[in-house]
């Protein structure tokens, strides 16, 4: 029996690259490490909580293309679940030593929505990811009082492929040191009205645009201490004493080797970018066994995706200890780099 799984990549971009060297700047690494350490995902020694948001989601013109809700809780102990409804369906998750997820057949989660979704808890690249990137203080000219640090990832140039991911600038706010916004090529993330819970805090106003467009935007409703929580409200659904598993959701750490997809030259030169979806069967070696196309700018930028995708090597899922194949979906974004 196949099962879905729905791989949602972060906002991660391809783009072409040069010869760079690495380099890490101590403040900018200390700024990150800082604003991490109070996001929700990361604060330590938080009460039992309950947090609830709505949200919505738009097209690449600006139109209304989905609304939901967002009703998340946790417990001192390290039980966090969340559940979120999009377009009248459901992933539910749960987190507690491992993450498990389950959603309707019908639920499609986006790259708009999960970074909106992430944003909430902690978007910044963990430790382990910025020992691989390039680190260095930058400038925003927004108008607000806000430090910045500039994320990307150091260009890979054997005489082969080119590939690195899109320049991230996080910043900061300057005074209480929490994550405000985040620029990429032609869009970003902005963080409001914060609310505080012990050494966390929550942004209560998230919106995304991108090209100039409000692609998302998310309202928080309630944060706050809920002492009434216990470990049998982190039961997720099951059927037949099981774990539902007709829509398995899995993070992307599940990728054991990952082949960048490289930009091919005539993409670059005729400015061939946007976004390459595909369904990925994945068979129970965790090996991709076969890769299809839903929807792509270009026939260039769908090969180049396919090809790399076709290499990558997943850890297994197992359900009740035996590996499955499943189905995955897989986004990858071109930006062409100025």
């Amino acid at each position: 029996m196949r099962h879905c799984l729905l791989l949602a990549l972060p906002l991660a971009l391809f783009s072409p690259s040069f010869l760079a060297a690495q380099k890490q700047d101590p403040k900018a690494l200390e700024l990150l490490e800082h604003a991490r350490q109070m996001t929700l995902a990361t604060a330590k020694g938080l009460p039992a909580y309950k947090l609830e948001a709505s949200f919505e989601t738009f097209d690449e013109k600006g139109v209304s293309d989905g609304v939901g809700t967002l009703v998340q809780t946790a417990l001192p102990d390290g039980h966090r679940r969340q559940t979120v409804t999009y377009r009248g369906r459901t992933l539910d998750s749960m987190w507690f030593n491992t993450v498990h997820r389950v959603a309707d057949k019908e639920y499609e989660e986006t790259l708009v929505l999960r970074s909106m979704l992430n944003a909430l808890t902690n978007t910044l690249p963990s430790q382990a990811e910025l020992l691989k990137r390039n680190v260095q203080i930058g400038t925003e000219n927004s108008g607000l009082k806000m430090d910045c640090a500039v994320v990307s990832i150091p260009p890979h140039d054997e005489g082969k492929k080119h590939s690195a991911t899109q320049r991230h600038e996080f910043c900061m706010d300057a005074t209480n040191g929490m994550l405000r916004m985040v620029v990429v090529q032609g869009g970003g993330l902005v963080l409001n009205r914060f609310r505080k819970l012990g050494s966390a805090y929550v942004p209560g106003d998230v919106q995304i645009t991108q090209d100039g467009v409000k692609r998302a935007g998310l309202t928080v409703n309630h944060f706050a201490t809920d002492p009434t929580l216990t470990v049998a409200d982190f039961e997720l659904a099951r059927t037949n004493g099981k774990a539902d598993t007709s829509r398995i959701i899995v993070d992307t750490d599940t990728v054991l080797e990952k082949t960048q997809p490289t930009y091919p030259p005539s993409a670059v030169w005729s400015s061939q970018r946007g976004t390459v979806a595909m369904k990925a069967i994945i068979g129970t070696d965790g090996l991709v066994k076969d890769v299809n196309v839903v929807s792509s700018p270009s026939a260039l930028l769908a090969d180049s995706a396919s090809e790399a995708v076709r290499q990558w090597r997943y850890e297994p899922y197992l359900v009740d200890s035996e590996p499955i194949e499943v189905e995955a979906s897989v986004s990858v974004n071109y930006a062409i780099g100025r």
